[in-house]
C-alpha cells in the first residue's frame, strides 16, 4: 500500500475532525463517561478546535488510496515537560484509523515528523501517551522516545483518570 504524506492544509478541517473523533473515540472513548466524552471531543476535536489547532501548529497527514488515514500533530512545547519552551517542540496527537494500524503508517508520519524542521532544530521533542496504549509506546521507544514522567489525566467533569506517560526525544 503506498502512502503519501502531506501536509494537512486549513480547508481540511472537517475530514480532520472526522478522523480525530473517531481514532480518538475507538482508542479512548471506553474510559469515558459519556459527557466526559463529548466535552473532550467538542473541546479538542471539534471542526473550530482544530481550525484553530492548523494556525498554529503543523499538521502531517497520510493518505491511502485518496484517503486521509492518519495525522501527526506539532508545535512549539507547552505541556509540563522540564525543557525550556523555546528549546522544546511538543507532538500533541498521533492517530491512524484502526483499520489502517499497524500498516507502517504511525512510523511513517512520526519519521516525517522528525525530520521537518520545527521538530529536527529541537533540542527535546516531548510527548503524553496514556499509560495503557502499548502500541503507542512501543512506536514511540522505537524513534528514541524515553519516558520522564507522568501527569493525571482530568477529565471534564474534574474526575481524575489514569496516568497519561510523559516522553521526551532528544536528537
Amino acid at each position: 500500500m503506498d502512502v503519501e504524506i502531506r501536509r494537512i492544509a486549513d480547508s481540511e478541517a472537517e475530514k480532520l475532525s472526522r478522523l480525530a473523533i473517531a481514532v480518538y473515540t475507538a482508542a479512548f472513548g471506553h474510559s469515558f463517561a459519556a459527557e466526559d466524552l463529548a466535552a473532550h471531543l467538542e473541546a479538542r476535536l471539534s471542526v473550530p478546535a482544530l481550525r484553530l489547532a492548523l494556525q498554529k501548529d503543523v499538521f502531517l497527514g497520510a493518505e491511502a488510496e485518496g484517503a486521509l488515514t492518519g495525522f501527526i500533530q506539532f508545535g512549539a512545547q507547552n505541556g509540563a515537560a522540564s525543557a525550556p519552551p523555546e528549546s522544546a517542540r511538543e507532538i500533541r496527537r498521533l492517530y491512524v484509523l484502526p483499520e489502517r494500524q499497524r500498516q507502517g503508517i504511525g512510523g511513517k508520519l512520526m519519521e516525517a515528523a522528525l525530520s521537518h524542521p520545527e521538530l529536527k532544530l529541537a533540542k527535546t521533542v516531548v510527548l503524553d501517551v496514556w499509560e495503557r496504549n502499548e502500541g503507542a509506546q512501543r512506536l514511540y521507544r522505537k524513534f528514541g522516545f524515553k519516558v520522564v514522567g507522568a501527569r493525571t489525566f482530568i477529565f471534564a467533569s474534574g474526575r481524575e483518570g489514569d496516568n497519561d506517560l510523559i516522553m521526551a526525544w532528544n536528537p
